[in-house]
């Protein structure tokens, strides 16, 4: 079977993510992040500068306290990044259409 090649506009565009799920995917990931990045580095540091107390409690102390910083960041992250996205979709859906339809002046 032979199909004929599909022309660039005839191809869907792929779906975004809802506003909502992008949000929560930031905040997830940041927090996650700052989990990864505190269990790592309250024991490197730990290590370094002599800390008396062993690499699992570092990092506990480390997944605490970096986690809560970053727990509070996370949110506000988010939704500046989301905002942001469906700002520049909406300005790009925007100009695409001017540029469809130009005015003569």
């Amino acid at each position: 079977m032979n199909n004929p090649p599909t022309s660039a506009a005839a191809v869907p565009a792929p779906k975004r993510l809802h506003w909502s799920l992008y949000c929560l995917a930031w905040v997830l990931g940041i927090c996650l992040g700052g989990a990864l990045l505190s269990v790592i580095v309250y024991p490197l540091g730990g290590a370094l500068l002599g800390a008396e107390r062993s690499g699992g409690q570092l990092a506990l102390t480390g997944l605490r306290t970096l986690g809560f910083y970053f727990s509070i960041w996370a949110p506000g992250i988010a939704i500046v990044l989301t905002v942001k996205r469906e700002y520049e979709a909406r300005h790009a859906s925007a100009d695409r259409v001017k540029s469809e339809n130009p005015v003569d002046r």
